[in-house]
């Protein structure tokens, strides 16, 4: 894959302590879940926060941690778990 997979951001909260992305459409989430953890980020897949509806290909992401200067390593684990897990 010569490009990462794009997920997409609808909204960009002025506050809070996460941010929902959507990815493709036929993304593997439990995988994706699986190989981010492994490599020690860890991400919710929205599965778990609406059980009673479909609600696609989303994940939670908690940018409330104690250590942002973090985040540029979590999201290039993300991208590369993203590559494996997508179409």
């Amino acid at each position: 894959m010569s490009t990462p997979p794009q997920a997409h951001l609808s909204l960009i909260p002025k506050g809070g302590l996460n941010l929902w992305a959507r990815l493709p459409d036929g993304t593997d989430l439990e995988g994706l879940t699986r190989d981010c953890e492994s490599a020690g980020v860890m991400i919710a897949v929205g599965t778990e926060w609406f059980p009673a509806e479909p609600a696609g290909p989303f994940i939670r992401l908690n940018y409330a941690g104690p250590n942002p200067s973090a985040f540029p390593e979590g999201a290039r684990i993300l991208g590369h778990a993203l590559e494996r897990n997508s179409p």
